[in-house]
C-alpha cells in the first residue's frame, strides 16, 4: 500500500478504478489506506464481498432458486471424510445444495485473496474422481488457502458477463 500511496500522491491522480480482481482485490483490503489520496471507485465494502466470496455467490444464487453444483466447504479432514461421496461415481445425500457426487472440483473460495500480506491466486483448481483423489487433494489446497470448497463437476463452457454500474442502473455492459 505505501508504494500505491506514494505513486498516487506524487502522480495526483483525481480517480482510482480498479478493474480485475489482481487490482480490485488489494484496494479492496487497504480501502482505508486511499480514502484521502484521491477517489477510490469501488462498490461498497458489502457489495464487492458478495462478487468476489463465492461463499456468499452461491448463497445469494440459492435464495434465488438459481441451480447451484452441490457444495461443501469442510474446515477440517473429519468433517471431509463424514461427508465424503461414496465410491466413484456415488454421491452422499444432505449435503449442502443436493448430493455431491465424482468428479469433483477443490478451488478457493476466491480467486484471489491477500495471505500475510501477499497476493495469492488461486489459478489451479483440483480435480478428483475418487475418495483417495479428493482427500489429497483437499489436503494440498487447504494448505494452500484454507477451508477450499469442494463442488460437484459440470462440464461445459464458462462464460462472464461484466457491467458498469451507478447505484443500480447499468451504464456500459459486456460478455
Amino acid at each position: 500500500p505505501a508504494l500505491f500511496r506514494s505513486l498516487i500522491n506524487e502522480k495526483k491522480y483525481d480517480y482510482i478504478l480498479p478493474v480485475t480482481d489482481r487490482t480490485i482485490v488489494p484496494f479492496h483490503f487497504h480501502r482505508s489506506t486511499f480514502r484521502d489520496a484521491s477517489s477510490l471507485i469501488l462498490p461498497s465494502y458489502e457489495s464487492l464481498e458478495c462478487t468476489l466470496d463465492k461463499r456468499k455467490t452461491l448463497e445469494i444464487a440459492g435464495r434465488l432458486g438459481i441451480p447451484q453444483p452441490a457444495t461443501i466447504s469442510p474446515g477440517s479432514r473429519s468433517e471431509l471424510e463424514v461427508n465424503l461421496p461414496e465410491g466413484e461415481g456415488g454421491s452422499k445425500p444432505g449435503v449442502s445444495s443436493g448430493e455431491l457426487r465424482f468428479p469433483v472440483v477443490i478451488k478457493a473460495d476466491r480467486s484471489k485473496i491477500i495471505v500475510e500480506g501477499k497476493l495469492i491466486s488461486d489459478s489451479e483448481p483440483r480435480f478428483a474422481n475418487s475418495q483417495e483423489e479428493l482427500i489429497a487433494a483437499w489436503e494440498k489446497k487447504n494448505r494452500e488457502i484454507p477451508r477450499p470448497l469442494i463442488q460437484e463437476y459440470i462440464p461445459g463452457d464458462g462464460y462472464g458477463i461484466f457491467a458498469l454500474m451507478m447505484e443500480g442502473t447499468p451504464i456500459s455492459i459486456f460478455a
